[in-house]
C-alpha cells in the first residue's frame, strides 16, 4: 500500500494482492462498494473541479487505466507498473466473478459502445455471467428509473463504461440506493482490447496525458514554492 498525493488529492495505491483481497471482500460487504479505474482525463478534471476531486477521494478502491498515470503519481515499483500495464487486477477480478458465478449488469452510453463493451469483456473472460445491460442516454438527468431497473434485476456486480462526469453524478447520488455489492466503473476512453484500438481515442488519451503532466508539474512547483516560503519564514 502506498499513499499518493496527486494534484492535491489523497489517493491510495494498493499492491495487486491487496487490491484482490479488498475487492473480493466487497462481494460480501452488504453495501455497494465502488471500484473506479482512473484515466488522465478524469484526473485533469479533478484537478480543476473540487466536486470531482472529492468524488475520487471518496471512491472505495482506486485502479488505474494505464501505467503512465501511475508513474506520474510517483509509483516506481516495476512490479506495480507491470501489473497495471497488463491489467492484472481487472483480469483476476473478472476471473473471480466468473468462477464464483456472480451476476453482472452492464451500463454504457450508447448501443454501439455497449456492444463493444460486452465483446471486450468476453474477450478478457468468456464465462462471465452477464444477466442484463442498459444504455444510459446522455440526456438523462433523473437516474431514479435506472436505479429501479437495476434493483429489480438485483445483480451482484455492476460494470459501467461511460463518460466520467455522468458517472460521478450517478455514483455520488445514487450508489447508496443500489442493491448490488460492487460497482466497477471504467471511463469511456479505457481500451479493454489491444487488438481493437481507436485512433481518435488514442490521440485524445495522449492529449490528456500531456495536460496531466502539465498540471502535475505546476502543482509540484507551487508546493515547492510554498515550502520555500514557509522555511524562510515569509
Amino acid at each position: 500500500m502506498q499513499k499518493i498525493d496527486l494534484l492535491g488529492m489523497s489517493l491510495t495505491d494498493y499492491t495487486l494482492k491487496e487490491a484482490q483481497g479488498i475487492a473480493e471482500r466487497y462481494l460480501r460487504g452488504g453495501v455497494c462498494n465502488s471500484i473506479v479505474f482512473l484515466s488522465a482525463k478524469m484526473l485533469v478534471g479533478a484537478g480543476i473541479n473540487r466536486m470531482q476531486k472529492q468524488w475520487l477521494e471518496d471512491v472505495d478502491l482506486i485502479a488505474w487505466s494505464d501505467a503512465e498515470i501511475l508513474k506520474k503519481a510517483g509509483v516506481t515499483s516495476k512490479a506495480r507498473i507491470h501489473d497495471v500495464e497488463n491489467r492484472e487486477f481487472l483480469k483476476s477480478y473478472l476471473k473471480t466473478l466468473a468462477k464464483s458465478g456472480q451476476t453482472i449488469y452492464l451500463l454504457s452510453d450508447s448501443e454501439s459502445e455497449l456492444e463493444q463493451f460486452r465483446q471486450d469483456l468476453f474477450h478478457l473472460r468468456g464465462d462471465l455471467r452477464i444477466i442484463g445491460e442498459m444504455v444510459v442516454e446522455e440526456d438523462v438527468t433523473d437516474y431514479d428509473a435506472v436505479v429501479n431497473a437495476l434493483n429489480i434485476v438485483a445483480p451482484k456486480v455492476i460494470i459501467s463504461k461511460m463518460a466520467y462526469d455522468r458517472l460521478e453524478v450517478m455514483m455520488t447520488n445514487y450508489r447508496k440506493y443500489l442493491n448490488a455489492e460492487v460497482w466497477i466503473a471504467m471511463n469511456d476512453q479505457m481500451n479493454l482490447n489491444e487488438e481493437r484500438r481507436n485512433l481518435l481515442r488514442v490521440l485524445a488519451d495522449r492529449w490528456y496525458h500531456m495536460l496531466l503532466y502539465k498540471h502535475v508539474e505546476e502543482y509540484e512547483q507551487k508546493k515547492e514554492n510554498e515550502n520555500v516560503k514557509s522555511s524562510s519564514g515569509e
